[in-house]
């Protein structure tokens, strides 16, 4: 199957795989504000994030209009990863977009079966901000 067939069908499905020789590009499109996170996972973030003076990140331009910034506030552009890579949520460590789209499926009922799903921005940054 040719990568523009895969591409197709993954945005029909909400499913893209953006890999580069089967390993993440570091393209950050995985990377979504709202997650299925533990009480345990928030707590060991919240350590690290004071440990570590973790900044929130903002990923849209200012404009005039207020935009919703649907990324994670953990993910850093300018350096392209995770500011909070060695504590990631479990959701986070197991996903890879080169898996196949029965198994990301899977894995999300899983980890939105077991866990709230959170706005990672609001629960760690105490606030809405675009």
């Amino acid at each position: 199957m040719t990568k523009v067939i895969q591409l197709i069908e993954g945005m029909e499905s909400g499913i893209y795989d953006f890999t580069v020789d089967g390993k993440c590009s570091g393209c950050g499109a995985c990377c979504s504000r709202w997650l299925p996170v533990s009480d345990t996972e928030i707590k060991t973030i919240r350590r690290y994030m004071k440990n570590h003076k973790t900044p929130e990140q903002k990923h849209i331009p200012p404009t005039a209009k207020p935009v919703l910034d649907g990324t994670c506030p953990f993910r850093s552009e300018t350096e392209g990863k995770c500011l909070i890579y060695s504590v990631r949520p479990a959701i986070c460590r197991d996903f890879q977009c080169d898996k196949p789209a029965k198994k990301i499926r899977a894995d999300r009922a899983l980890y939105q079966g077991k866990f709230m799903v959170c706005d990672m921005r609001r629960v760690f940054y105490g606030r809405e901000k675009a």
